[in-house]
Parts: C-alpha cells; structure tokens; sequence
C-alpha cells in the first residue's frame, strides 16, 4: 500500500521517463479527480484483447473509480 498523499511508483525500478500509466495515476492523484475516465481499446496485443493493457493496469493500480467507456 502506499502512503496517503504520495504518488504511485513502482519501488525498486527507476522512471525511464514519462509513461501512460504513470502519467494516467499520478496526475490523478495531483488534480486531486474524483474518477479515471478512459477508453476501453488501444494499441496493444493478447494482453489488450478486451481491455488495452494500460487501461488495464490502472484500474488495478489506481486509488481511484475507474471509469472505462468503449
């Protein structure tokens, strides 16, 4: 878990730089929003078959309601 008020990061593993997911969860965090509201397919391959795989990852990453619309 992490702490109240700090953005997510993965520990151990440093930031090679901007990232969709990053981006996604942290400025949510910052804007302080109530729900992610994302679309439901993107560029991807199996692991994308239903969800795009970073729609995927932020609805099991953020502390948030995640909205996805299709």
């Amino acid at each position: 878990m992490r702490a109240p008020g700090r953005p997510w990061r993965r520990p151990g593993v440093p930031n090679p730089g901007p990232s969709p997911l990053f981006e996604i969860v942290t400025d949510a965090q910052e804007h302080g929003v109530d729900v992610i509201v994302m679309g439901s397919r993107g560029p991807g391959d199996l692991a994308g078959l239903l969800l795009g795989s970073t729609a995927h990852k932020v609805i099991h990453l953020a502390d948030r309601p995640v909205l996805i619309v299709r």
